[in-house]
């Protein structure tokens, strides 16, 4: 018997890859060795009757379907769809060094009585670790994490006046399972 293809309403949800990790797409190719489930969520009224205020919506899955998927269009069942835009004057860059020297009397999380610690600096959106210093309490790095073309939007004076925060954080490196949090600053 000739394998006939699924028709478009079992299809639907559904993205496919070659590769996992690659670009997923909705039409099914040969090549194609992954697929995962695409849950589209679309705002309905609660009430079909008239326009109904933004705050009356809520998110389902719908079961209307969508013959052509016009991006451009604005309204759904007579209700404007908020627009949210931010913008911004300009946006200055910036060079962050973290100059990490030392730790003292960190706690001891293996059992040999010492921890194998490492920092984590995150700045904005961006984060970077330092290298690994084995079985010690008094991590010794001098070690430089420089963070390049950090962009921050807004007035300069501003950023000068109110900086972003630097978080540090402690791990302890286990070679089994995941690694210990040993604190933040």
């Amino acid at each position: 018997a000739p394998q006939q293809r699924p028709d478009e309403t079992e299809r639907e949800g559904w993205e496919y890859a070659s590769l996992f990790g690659w670009n997923f797409h909705l039409k099914p190719r040969k090549t194609d060795s992954f697929r995962r489930r695409r849950w589209r969520c679309r705002m309905e009224p609660l009430e079909k009757t008239g326009p109904a205020a933004i705050f009356a919506l809520e998110c389902s899955l719908s079961s209307i379907e969508d013959k052509h998927d016009d991006k451009s269009v604005t309204t759904t069942f007579g209700v404007n769809r908020p627009t949210i835009s931010c913008f911004f004057d300009r946006g200055t860059r910036y060079h962050l060094r973290c100059y990490m020297y030392q730790a003292r009397d960190l706690l001891a999380m293996d059992k040999d009585s010492f921890s194998d610690p490492y920092a984590i600096v995150s700045f904005l959106h961006q984060s970077q670790r330092t290298v690994t210093v084995r079985n010690t309490l008094n991590p010794t790095w001098d070690q430089t994490l420089i963070f390049y073309e950090v962009e921050i939007f807004g007035d300069p004076e501003e950023t000068a006046a109110n900086p972003p925060n630097i978080t540090v954080e402690f791990y302890d490196e286990d070679t089994y399972g995941a690694d210990e949090f040993m604190g933040r600053c």
